[in-house]
């Protein structure tokens, strides 16, 4: 099922931080995305991306690998898709 649903008032910032959740569930890679290959891949000043990964992080939506410095969908993430998988059976 497709949801093609446009907001009248969108929040930019909030839009660029769903684009950049979605793009590191997308990755083939199991490390995750560096600031680079996110701002690159999404067209986005890397202090722009760094920016909402740090609230990402903040509230659990991402982790960091501080070895690699890749960022990964975090607990918090995954926590809300296992409420949304329970409510839909």
């Amino acid at each position: 099922m497709e949801f093609n649903h446009v907001p009248k008032y969108p929040v930019q910032t909030l839009q660029k931080a769903v684009e950049i959740l979605r793009c590191i569930k997308e990755s083939d890679s199991i490390e995750g995305m560096t600031i680079a290959e996110l701002s690159e891949k999404l067209d986005m000043g890397k202090s722009v991306v760094h920016r909402i990964l740090d609230t990402l992080y903040a509230y659990r939506f991402v982790e960091k690998t501080e070895k690699t410095g890749t960022y990964r969908l975090g607990w918090a993430f995954m926590k809300l898709l296992n409420l949304y998988q329970h409510s839909i059976v």
